[in-house]
């Protein structure tokens, strides 16, 4: 645990884990509905999906939309974005 205490506390670290993961995606994406520019991007785990390095979400303030971001394998990119498509509803909840 003396790393740990290093690099702050709990609340601290888990704080450091969020930046550095938001830190991957892009500043912004464009909603796939209305072109409207996306900040609020919600990163998604990839643990034990392989061939998929980034995934993540945001939801659009101005038509309620979901616009989700995936990198990675073509394949795998393609069946995610299927399979995303297929278990939420256009509001981002699932169906």
């Amino acid at each position: 645990m003396g790393q740990a205490k290093s690099r702050g506390n709990q609340a601290q670290r888990i704080e450091q884990a969020r930046v550095r993961d938001r830190a991957k995606f892009p500043a912004s994406v464009k909603c796939n509905s209305c072109q409207a520019d996306l900040t609020e991007i919600v990163p998604m785990n990839t643990r034990g999906q392989p061939g998929l390095w980034l995934a993540g979400g945001a939801i659009c303030p101005a038509c309620d939309s979901t616009t989700w971001v995936l990198e990675g394998e073509p394949d795998v990119v393609a069946a995610t974005a299927a399979t995303l498509q297929a278990q939420f509803a256009k509001d981002g909840m699932p169906d």
